[in-house]
């Protein structure tokens, strides 16, 4: 639809809306100017790339690890204080028992993975030193 059929009273489309002058602002310098400006090259075109290595984390993973360690050893303060009662309840006990086993399986699957990746780092290392 054209300008002139906007004048003339037609319905406008969404594209004949934007080809008008900002009606919103009175200043001159702003209400001529089209609502559908180009846009604006972007700063984030100099932006680097990505590395081709990406990063693992095995830092983050370590702190898992300590932490298992340490749920582990607050689930066996629990079971002794259960133990300690006189009448002692023997579900909260399993359950107590049940969460540190899962634990236990988590904290050795992690440290043995964690384990593995280190002594392959350290391999490809000293087979890249020695192959220089």
């Amino acid at each position: 639809m054209a300008r002139d059929q906007i004048r003339a009273g037609a319905k406008p489309g969404v594209a004949d809306v934007l080809l008008r002058p900002c009606r919103t602002n009175p200043d001159m310098r702003i209400s001529r100017l089209s609502m559908a400006a180009p846009a604006r090259k972007s700063e984030s075109l100099r932006v680097d790339k990505p590395q081709a290595n990406v990063k693992i984390p095995i830092g983050k993973t370590v702190r898992v690890v300590f932490e298992l360690d340490e749920l582990r050893a607050e689930c066996s303060k629990a079971a002794r204080q259960m133990l300690s009662r006189n009448p002692m309840d023997g579900n909260e006990f399993e359950e107590c028992a049940r969460l540190d086993d899962a634990l236990a399986e988590a904290h050795a699957l992690l440290k043995a993975r964690l384990r593995a990746i280190m002594i392959s780092r350290i391999s490809r290392r000293s087979n890249a030193e020695q192959g220089k």
